[in-house]
């Protein structure tokens, strides 16, 4: 496991703390605006820890993955020499913008073919965060070809799933009247709530939500694979958790209730209610 990085989140400086504390090689932050996680605390271009994760030796990646309007192409453009050791980003406008900075494709690209690493390759991408859908045939064999066309993977390995592929959802901004979009970083996760499949309601029953991932015992797995970095979700979560999680993947303990239905291709093992201290 050596060779792979462990990417953990930083919502906050004490998570990006916490993280690299318990042995993270690399985190991931975000901005007040153009984050898929508005509602973490996040920084400003201020307070980035860049010299913190530096001094450290660990990468830090700044996350622009939101989708954009056209009144922010300006804003974007000026971000754009912020010493972070990668973007990662989603709309295509954006990677047009960054062109000749490290780019990793956000999961939120949904890449989960070769046609997709073909086309990461000619934007300009350098890694691909794949999606969280896939089984592990898929994740070894479009490893393989990404490698072969010098691109670099990356796989979330713990923390919640989405019900509708990775912020592709309408189903928050519905209810939120507009104003709670998951690809604008303001998911309300409305999939949560209790839903019933059937005529009878049932107020423990959640038709559409998806308990938390963790691939915790497969790292050795995912490392004969080629995976480059093993991701942890979690921006909106707090340090004890970015400690837990780093130290699962490091160590293969983790709680219970969690799937790993994914990668197994036993997804009616994903349903069920998230455990609360994840």
């Amino acid at each position: 496991m050596n060779s792979m990085e462990i990417l953990s989140p930083g919502g906050s400086l004490e998570a990006v703390k916490a993280g690299i504390n318990a042995g993270a090689t690399a985190v991931y932050v975000g901005l007040e605006r153009f984050s898929a996680r508005a509602y973490a605390k996040n920084f400003t271009i201020e307070t980035l820890p860049i010299d913190y994760c530096h001094e450290r030796n660990v990468k830090i990646y700044l996350a622009l993955n939101t989708l954009i309007h056209e009144a922010d192409i300006d804003e974007i453009k000026s971000l754009a020499d912020i010493p972070v050791d990668a973007f990662i980003v989603q709309d295509l406008g954006v990677v047009k913008m960054l062109k000749g900075k490290n780019l990793h494709a956000s999961t939120q690209m949904t890449i989960h073919t070769e046609k997709g690493i073909e086309f990461a390759k000619k934007a300009g991408i350098s890694r691909v965060v794949l999606a969280r859908e896939l089984p592990k045939d898929k994740i070894a064999a479009l490893t393989a070809f990404a490698h072969k066309n010098g691109i670099e993977t990356e796989v979330f390995v713990y923390g919640a799933l989405c019900m509708c592929v990775s912020g592709q959802c309408y189903m928050s901004a519905f209810f939120g009247g507009g104003k709670r979009s998951a690809n604008m970083g303001s998911c309300a996760g409305a999939c949560r709530l209790p839903f019933t499949n059937g005529l009878r309601f049932n107020p423990n029953a959640r038709a559409l939500s998806l308990k938390d991932q963790n691939l915790a015992p497969y790292v050795r797995e995912l490392e004969k694979m080629g995976v480059d970095s093993l991701k942890i979700e979690g921006r909106m979560k707090g340090s004890d958790y970015v400690t837990k999680s780093v130290t699962a993947i490091k160590t293969g303990k983790y709680e219970k209730n969690m799937t790993d239905g994914y990668y197994t291709g036993n997804i009616n093992d994903c349903f069920g209610k998230r455990d609360n201290q994840t």
